[in-house]
């Protein structure tokens, strides 16, 4: 059976450079449901692949503690 994915592009305020963006993905790939992050620097968005339907609170959780904040989901 295959196991359906959902995309969702979630809108990241804060990064600045590449280390940013890494620091984003890797907070982003703890939440359990998330299969994949694909960062956009330039677009600040961050593009994600997940087994279910992410939460933006959920996003904004993994982010607590850091200088970004998840703003939106598109």
């Amino acid at each position: 059976m295959k196991m359906e994915t959902v995309k969702q592009t979630v809108t990241v305020n804060g990064m600045s450079c590449n280390g940013c963006a890494n620091h984003v993905q890797r907070a982003f790939e703890t939440i359990p449901a998330v299969q994949s992050v694909d960062v956009s620097l330039d677009e600040k968005k961050v593009n994600v692949v997940a087994n279910q339907t992410v939460k933006l609170k959920e996003f904004q959780e993994a982010l607590a503690g850091t200088n970004y904040s998840a703003v939106t989901i598109l």
